[in-house]
């Protein structure tokens, strides 16, 4: 799972911002989107341990998946002009990955 690289959205647009999830249980490549998901916005230079949380959703294309979230003026994501780390966390049962 995760994304390196960045990615520019202007704090005036509201679009999906998603993150390509690879999840693989004893080798065998498994659906995630059981799982919950969810996310944080934590700027550059700050630790995720006190993150506020966000729930996100799933997309699948073509045996891809993307954890999502709605990004912007209106949605549950509205972040402020600035530099974020974005971090996925997902609720695997027993594992509890948090990755950016």
């Amino acid at each position: 799972m995760g994304h390196s690289g960045r990615i520019v959205v202007s704090s005036s647009s509201r679009e999906y911002l998603r993150v390509t999830v690879g999840a693989v249980e004893s080798g065998v490549v498994v659906d995630p989107t059981s799982s919950t998901v969810e996310f944080s916005f934590v700027p550059v230079g700050q630790d995720v341990v006190s993150a506020t949380w966000i729930a996100g959703s799933w997309e699948t294309s073509s045996g891809v998946y993307y954890a999502r979230i709605l990004v912007g003026p209106g949605s549950t994501a509205v972040l402020a002009d600035g530099t974020y780390e974005v971090w996925v966390r997902i609720n695997q049962g027993v594992e509890f990955p948090h990755r950016k």
